[in-house]
């Protein structure tokens, strides 16, 4: 794993012209943040609906958009696409040729191994190159309305090229999200649906299969309060993305749900023979653990 610091690496400015593919809360997210930023970069945008389009006209967030991307991609030198998983690839592969050759294509999409595995030689045969990345940053909210340009501030993204790890491209890229406030970490694709299916996809499973067994009865809503409220957050999320999510993610998720089955089993056997200090240490384990991790993530967010 290679990480990049903020404080080693020089931060530049991003290309003149960066092309948005899908303008929703990351990819508005994005363009908020480099018009504020680098005024004098161009943001280009695409997006299926034209109302979307006019309103992130309206809201400055892009310079110029359109429904067409042939009237977006070519003149792009970097191209971020900010779609769901299962759409990254149907888009890309659809748009390959217009894409100018020797530009880059990235995506931030929260599964790898896939998208870059199928991309990568797409791309390559018109000359364009493909670095896969993925910021650790959104919310359960949907949407341009939900913008922020703040978003990606001291975020981590990971940057996840193919075997090529030494290839400028992967400069470049993790130059643009430093450029976008953020920091990166350099991992193969393997490595990173690894991580995140225990760090963030298995999470998802559980927030919504805590959800579905807490509520059960109706009286369960009045014994349901702020943590529950905490634990079930983002049960609030997009069925439909989650669920492309795990399909592209299942070999990973399925391991780490194995690891969280046999938790569980000695869980209920400390329950159930009464051994408390065993559950007592089980406790005391992870709320060191959450402490190190929040100070660490809040000293990060707060640089």
């Amino acid at each position: 794993m290679q990480q990049h610091s903020k404080k080693n690496s020089r931060i530049q400015q991003p290309p003149k012209h960066v092309a948005i593919i899908g303008l929703g809360l990351l990819g508005g997210s994005l363009g908020k943040c480099l018009k504020e930023k680098f005024p004098d970069t161009q943001v280009l945008g695409y997006a299926r609906r034209r109302e979307t389009i006019d309103e992130a006209m309206s809201d400055q967030v892009i310079d110029f958009g359109s429904t067409d991307p042939a009237e977006v991609l070519p003149a792009a030198e970097i191209s971020i696409v900010c779609l769901p998983v299962n759409v990254v690839l149907d888009f890309v592969k659809e748009n390959a040729q217009l894409w100018s050759r020797g530009t880059i294509v990235t995506d931030v999409g929260s599964v790898k191994q896939r998208i870059v595995d199928d991309l990568t030689p797409v791309l390559y045969k018109h000359g364009v190159h493909f670095i896969g990345s993925h910021p650790m940053a959104g919310s359960e909210k949907t949407g341009i309305e939900n913008a922020s340009s703040s978003l990606y501030k001291n975020a981590t993204v990971f940057v996840t090229p193919s075997s090529v790890k030494h290839h400028p491209s992967v400069e470049h890229v993790s130059s643009f999200w430093r450029a976008a406030g953020a920091f990166t970490v350099t991992v193969s694709p393997q490595e990173h649906d690894h991580l995140v299916a225990g760090s963030s996809h298995l999470i998802h499973l559980l927030a919504a299969a805590g959800v579905n067994v807490a509520l059960q009865e109706d009286k369960s809503q009045l014994a349901a309060a702020s943590g529950f409220r905490d634990f079930s957050r983002i049960a609030s999320a997009s069925p439909d993305i989650w669920t492309q999510i795990f399909r592209q993610n299942k070999d990973e998720l399925c391991k780490v749900l194995e690891q969280y089955r046999t938790l569980l089993e000695q869980l209920q056997e400390n329950l159930e023979n009464g051994k408390w200090d065993k559950l007592h240490n089980f406790l005391s384990k992870a709320r060191k653990k959450r402490h190190q991790w929040y100070d660490n993530w809040r000293k990060m967010r707060e640089k």
